[in-house]
């Protein structure tokens, strides 16, 4: 996945980037990155794997797994925001 996901980047078909990258939420996601701004370069959301499901942007890394602090991000049960030393709640 990840080297199929690597491959498209900047190309014109991105059958494995384009799900991720085209759809509401992604758009919804570019705002943010647009109301913020300079605040945050880009937004995602990861599965349950640490793939990237929803991105603001194309980005070379499909996985988040293996970044030790993607980690540290938890659930807060009041809201069902993710919240963690590095993750940010953008409303």
């Amino acid at each position: 996945f990840e080297l199929r996901w690597r491959a498209e980047t900047g190309r014109n078909k991105t059958p494995t980037v384009s799900p991720a990258l085209e759809n509401a939420s992604s758009q919804y996601r570019r705002g943010i990155v647009t109301k913020v701004d300079g605040a945050a370069t880009e937004v995602f959301v990861m599965d349950a794997r640490a793939l990237n499901a929803v991105v603001s942007m194309v980005t070379s890394d499909p996985w988040r797994g293996d970044e030790g602090q993607i980690f540290e991000a938890v659930v807060d049960p009041e809201t069902d925001d993710i919240v963690g030393a590095n993750a940010a709640v953008l409303d």
